[in-house]
Parts: structure tokens; sequence; C-alpha cells
């Protein structure tokens, strides 16, 4: 992603102070090790598509608190994207309540 990200971005733009390599510590040792052990867990005990779907949660935790710690600001462009996540989600989890027919018990003739 670093190089991905250099075609983009200036490599200059970016303060390297303590507060930020601090940062960037904490989550590749800390916070991604463990995002993956709660996430494999998930997927171990329950169904997997349920389990991935939520992850696209991750954008919309990612903005709350963007906007709650960062005082970063929300424009109605974001809340459609975040409402749209969120349909996704929905759907994705949504199971129909009609019950499917079950042939197994269905006597050839």
């Amino acid at each position: 992603m670093i190089v991905f990200g250099g075609f983009f971005e200036d490599f200059s733009d970016i303060v390297w102070n303590s507060e930020y390599i601090g940062a960037l510590s904490y989550g590749s040792i800390l916070g991604i090790p463990l995002a993956q052990i709660v996430y494999y867990k998930l997927i171990r005990e329950g169904e997997a598509s349920k389990v991935g779907a939520f992850t696209f949660m991750v954008p919309i935790i990612a903005v709350i608190l963007g906007a709650v710690f960062l005082d970063e600001t929300i424009t109605y462009l974001l809340i459609i994207g975040l409402v749209l996540v969120g349909i996704s989600i929905f759907i994705v989890n949504y199971r129909s309540k009609k019950k499917l027919i079950d042939y197994s018990n269905v006597e050839n003739s």
C-alpha cells in the first residue's frame, strides 16, 4: 500500500515524529493482529458470510470515531455512503421468513 500510495501522495507530507511512529507501531503490532484473531474466531464460531459482511462496518465505525475524536466533518455524500454500506450489510444478513421446501421427505413416484 505504501508503494501504491506513493503515486498519489508525496512522502514528504508525512510528519515522522514520535507520535506518528508510535501510532503506526501500535496499529501494526497490536491492532492488526488482534483484529485478525477476533475475525477468525468469529468465522470459526459463526457463518462466514455474516462475519464477512460485518467487516463492512469498519468504514462506519471509522467515520464515527474520526468525527468524535478528530473533529472530522461529515458531509452528505459521506452519510449517503454510510447508509449504502448499512443497507448492504442488512441485505447480506437478511433471511426470508418463508420456509424453504424440503424435498428430502418427498417420495419418488
